[in-house]
């Protein structure tokens, strides 16, 4: 009976991890269009989970034009001090031209992963 525990106990320590792996909580990003007509800004806004890189990618389509940024080039001068997106700080783009009528995507995705982190359309 001893032999048996000792080769279970063995089989167990060498096929069972010690720990489970540790995941992290999910991003939540909220984008908004707010503004005016003339004067409109597109707002993603860190809402919850992990503290993203300012190299996290984001790609916006306004109608056909085609943005690409990283969120350091988006957030406020203070927020990217310590080179994180964290909660509660806001990513804002201001287009060159209206956007009224036009559809605007956005999908921002970790460039280390590749993993979509937000895919979303903020108007039709």
């Amino acid at each position: 009976m001893a032999i048996a525990v000792a080769i279970f106990s063995l089989l167990c320590t060498t096929f069972i991890p010690t720990s489970l792996p540790q995941f992290e909580p999910p991003v939540t990003i909220v984008g908004t269009l707010e503004g005016t007509a003339i004067e409109p800004c597109i707002i993603l806004t860190h809402r919850g989970g992990k503290a993203l890189d300012v190299g996290t990618k984001i790609v916006l389509t306004i109608g056909e034009n085609v943005i690409e940024s990283i969120a350091g080039d988006l957030l406020d001068p203070i927020d990217k001090e310590d080179g994180l997106w964290n909660i509660g700080e806001r990513a804002i783009y201001t287009p060159d031209n209206s956007i009224p009528g036009s559809r605007v995507e956005v999908i921002v995705f970790d460039p280390v992963s590749n993993a979509v982190l937000m895919n979303g359309v903020l108007q039709e």
